[in-house]
């Protein structure tokens, strides 16, 4: 499964629609979208005025970014969410607390990451900062709270991390 932001083409007047001039659909509505194999299974409605819809104080009171409480929302709509899933994320969403949480629901994570990816260890991000040549291939990993966080050498540096779905289980 994997979430994502996805646009809906609209071009009237209202002040909830989107525009996003470097995107393949300019303006129209945002949604965040879970899906799989070019079927959605749930998604959120966003507004620029009213932002994500059923987020409210929630995310604030769990300490977490309206991005990560939007895939621990949509996350928490699977059925049995416990029957081992995994949620591949692109770099706007994964943090470590929100790998934790979707964890101790059984749900597995592979995502890239972010330098400024919340929790991420410092000797991977330092590599990720330094100028020394990587050959490529090159794979650096680090254990944090039994999540596997690496930096592989492609044609960039790339952070990531993963966490089999059996955390909570550990």
């Amino acid at each position: 499964m994997a979430v994502d932001e996805c646009m809906v083409p609209y071009f009237g007047h209202t002040r909830h629609t989107i525009k996003a001039p470097h995107k393949p659909i300019k303006q129209g509505y945002k949604l965040w979208s879970l899906g799989d194999c070019g079927y959605t299974f749930s998604w959120l409605w966003y507004s620029k005025v009213e932002g994500t819809e059923k987020l409210g104080l929630k995310s604030r009171q769990n300490s977490m970014a309206d991005t990560q409480a939007l895939v621990l929302s949509l996350a928490k709509s699977l059925p049995d969410p416990a029957c081992g899933y995994t949620l591949y994320l692109d770099n706007l969403f994964p943090s470590i607390p929100l790998t934790i949480e979707l964890g101790k629901l059984g749900i597995g994570v592979m995502s890239i990451a972010r330098l400024n990816t919340l929790g991420l260890p410092s000797s991977l991000t330092q590599l990720k900062r330094g100028k020394e040549v990587l050959k490529w291939g090159h794979l650096r990993t680090a254990i944090i709270k039994r999540i596997l966080c690496f930096l592989w050498q492609d044609n960039n540096r790339v952070l990531g991390k993963i966490i089999a779905y059996t955390y909570h289980k550990l």
